[in-house]
């Protein structure tokens, strides 16, 4: 299963009749020993095993984590996560990523969209924890949700606007008109950008229009509305990548609901084993079972068991933390030093592509991110002096 629809690299590969790693040891047309094509089978592992080593590198073990759900912990989870859908992402421009690079392929195809997951419930968390303790936030929600993440979207579809007129790479006049929605791509990744605006705005229509109706409730309803967008979805889309995680936004909002009385049962240590043993039983039990709804509630089992995770390990990291606050950007344009070099370099390595392409997108999410608080300063300050 696909994180992310990706664009298999197979333009080059017929443009420039390359011959790239493959299962029977040709690495450019050249026939090599079983020794050295096992070795190059295994190269692009090593980024796993670097993404991991960040992830325990000034990790902490507690009995119980107070802050396991703090904004500190929860952006470090998300730059794991994030560089996981980077590394996840590359393997489109990487011609024959399975037969080349088999050990790579298989474990980002076995974590699939889960590795997503977090995101959609975090955000739900964020927004529910914001909804309960700031009174007037409902007041500011479209601006400083849905808006605020559109116009940053939109600022981002410029480069790929920019990449594509030098570059001459084509696209229907239906995907420049419906890519400022999410609805379409121009080279960008596009589906997550869609369904969280909706979520927005489903959110926001449910607290307006549910008046004084509980936050229980109203939680309820948000399940009852993101089933209805799924089922669309489902009926309008051919990828599943499209739906199958986001329930995982109301889940974040029901944790929120049910925070302290969780904390109540499962900061006890056997409690906690207890819990975490069956999320454990659950999440295995439903993996293989292939089935959208035994999907979802898997992405749910894998949502709850990295909470519980996050109970007893504090992640410490702060090339983590700085990734997770650099969240949108380098979701947004890591596809653009993807795309370009693997175009303009066809017979790159895809070490170095990848390694190449980190750097670069990291660059970029810096300088993008300082670009969108410069800009969104200005509007704050012009819309001020407006009043």
């Amino acid at each position: 299963m696909e994180v992310f629809p990706i664009e298999r690299a197979t333009k080059c590969s017929r443009k420039h009749n390359l011959h790239f790693p493959c299962r029977d040891g040709r690495i450019n047309g050249t026939v090599v020993t079983a020794s050295y094509a096992g070795w190059e089978n295994k190269k692009m592992i090593v980024f796993l095993f670097l993404l991991f080593i960040l992830l325990l590198w000034n990790a902490t073990i507690k009995a119980t984590n107070p802050d396991y759900l703090n904004r500190s912990q929860t952006d470090a989870i998300k730059g794991f996560f994030i560089l996981m859908v980077f590394l996840s992402h590359i393997r489109g421009y990487i011609p024959n990523v399975g037969g080349s690079y088999p050990y790579f392929d298989w474990f980002l195809s076995k974590v699939g969209q889960r590795m997503v997951a977090m995101f959609l419930f975090y955000s739900g968390y964020g927004v529910m924890e914001a909804l309960q303790h700031r009174p007037r936030y409902l007041d500011t929600f479209l601006n400083r949700r849905f808006f605020s993440s559109w116009f940053h979207f939109a600022l981002g579809l410029i480069p790929f606007l920019i990449m594509n007129l030098t570059m001459g790479f084509s696209y229907p006049l239906r995907s420049y008109i419906l890519c400022w929605t999410g609805w379409e791509s121009i080279g960008n990744s596009n589906w997550y950008i869609f369904d969280i605006l909706v979520l927005y705005l489903l959110t926001w229509v449910v607290f307006r229009l549910g008046g004084k109706l509980s936050f229980r409730q109203k939680t309820t309803m948000m399940f009852l509305v993101s089933g209805l967008f799924v089922l669309i979805l489902k009926a309008t889309k051919q990828g599943t990548y499209w739906y199958n995680t986001v329930l995982c936004f109301p889940l974040g909002m029901l944790i929120s609901l049910n925070k302290e009385k969780m904390e109540k049962v499962l900061l006890k240590p056997q409690r906690w084993l207890l819990a975490s043993s069956a999320t454990a039983i659950l999440f295995f039990g439903s993996y293989f079972v292939n089935n959208f709804i035994f999907y979802t509630f898997n992405t749910w089992c894998f949502c709850l068991a990295i909470v519980f995770l996050s109970m007893c390990m504090r992640v410490g990291n702060p090339a983590l933390d700085w990734c997770g606050r650099h969240l949108f950007p380098l979701y947004i344009l890591q596809r653009i030093p993807m795309k370009a070099l693997s175009n303009a370099v066809p017979n790159i390595s895809p070490i170095l592509l990848t390694a190449l392409s980190l750097g670069l997108t990291l660059a970029l999410a810096a300088g993008f991110q300082r670009l969108t608080f410069k800009v969104d300063h200005l509007l704050k300050h012009a819309a001020r002096g407006t009043d």
